[in-house]
């Protein structure tokens, strides 16, 4: 019968516990933290006045699943008749007394148990009342403004001990390290291919279903990936918000900038297999490397003219169907690639950052420049070659007895 009961309550105990994950504590605020403890010591004893204890699984939770590893001693409800084992509480001499004990530390409202009080303090979480003082973005728990507002610092302090590369929260440097130990837990049924994340995975298998669900609400593009489509709306805006502290270079996405900035560390650290040649880009080496292959995997419908890019391609055929996607905001005139747009620009802008190196004089293309380099190496080639024949007239003088050629 003891078993029973004991059974019984351990049930009940566990329709009335709540657990948190260690994630979910780390979240909460030392003020709810106790708050929260306080209510589960009151379910707590409340079972233990109606006849047995507690079982051992709760009382040997960590703190963040439920209650600390501290068990109250026994007492009746009341004291009616029966035996005291301990000083009532101060929480209990309250519910007698009909005196509100907890108070809510946002607002001053005071509550006569921890259930209404906790129940009370949603409110004020839901109210996200830790706002950023930056850009007055809110937030629930001060834990998650402390951590946003490393977006605004540029604070890194998770270091990963491998490469010494940091990062701003630790649960992105737990992800980072499973690059140097090779785990890529999240596989792909179909093809096959691993992830170190699981959105990384999902955002893969849209390859297998074409599944695009992110549209451009300017031109009706779909992408695969959400970040594709911000990066694409930069089109649209010309917004460039990523600069580079070097030149003061611009481009629309942080990785660009990145990228951009190797070329003025000479960092180059994609290498070809099969001639050594290193490249500071990823796509420079792959195009790189269809010289060794000879492969133009997407060819043309129209013409049949093949191409080594899909992007590529992609700009080709606008010679076919006459569509001029970038225009000037300063002139309105259209052009068919990006790069078009750029040369073009610099009309307008006066910008010149093609040099010389022989003249110091400046291009806007580095076509230009070429062109321009050819009439040094021109005048270089006559010079050498009307030394050349002076030289000559004046060795054969000399061996006639004649008198050498002056300047020679």
């Amino acid at each position: 019968m003891a078993a029973a009961a004991l059974a019984e309550l351990q049930k009940a105990f566990e329709d009335v516990a709540v657990y948190f994950t260690r994630k979910e504590w780390e979240l909460l605020e030392d003020e709810d933290k106790l708050l929260y403890r306080d209510q589960m010591l009151r379910n707590y004893q409340a079972l233990v006045f109606m006849g047995a204890g507690i079982p051992s699984r709760a009382e040997q939770r960590a703190p963040e699943e439920g209650l600390a590893a501290a068990k109250p001693q026994t007492r009746p409800v009341c004291g009616d008749g029966l035996e005291e084992q301990r000083a009532p509480s101060r929480q209990e001499d309250g519910v007698h007394s009909g005196e509100a004990l907890y108070k809510c530390g946002a607002c001053g409202e005071s509550f006569k148990d921890t259930e209404d009080l906790w129940v009370h303090r949603r409110t004020h979480r839901r109210e996200a009342a830790h706002p950023c003082p930056e850009c007055e973005k809110s937030f629930q728990y001060k834990s998650l403004l402390i951590r946003h507002q490393r977006t605004h610092s540029g604070e890194r302090p998770y270091l990963c001990p491998e490469c010494g590369k940091s990062f701003a929260q630790r649960s992105h440097i737990r992800v980072h390290q499973r690059l140097h130990r090779g785990e890529k837990p999240y596989g792909c049924p179909e093809c096959g291919k691993s992830f170190t994340q699981q959105h990384h995975l999902q955002d893969h298998q849209r390859v297998h279903t074409g599944e695009r669900p992110y549209h451009c609400t300017e031109c009706g593009k779909s992408f695969t990936q959400q970040h594709h489509l911000q990066v694409h709306q930069h089109l649209h805006t010309g917004e460039k918000p990523y600069h580079c502290g070097e030149c003061g270079k611009s481009f629309p996405q942080q990785q660009a900038l990145w990228i951009h900035l190797r070329l003025h560390m000479g960092e180059k650290p994609f290498p070809c297999s099969q001639c050594g040649e290193s490249f500071c880009h990823r796509s420079g080496l792959i195009i790189h490397q269809s010289i060794h292959t000879g492969e133009k995997p997407f060819p043309c419908a129209e013409c049949g003219k093949s191409f080594t890019w899909r992007s590529g391609l992609a700009a080709h055929q606008r010679i076919h169907t006459g569509e001029k996607p970038f225009p000037c905001p300063q002139c309105g005139k259209s052009f068919c690639k990006r790069s078009q747009l750029t040369v073009h620009q610099r009309i307008h802008t006066g910008e010149r950052p093609y040099g010389c190196t022989m003249c110091g004089k400046c291009f806007c293309t580095s076509s230009a420049l070429t062109r321009h380099q050819r009439t040094h190496r021109d005048w270089t080639l006559a010079m050498n070659e009307g030394e050349m024949l002076l030289a000559h007239a004046s060795s054969s003088l000399s061996a006639e007895g004649g008198d050498p050629v002056p300047g020679l």
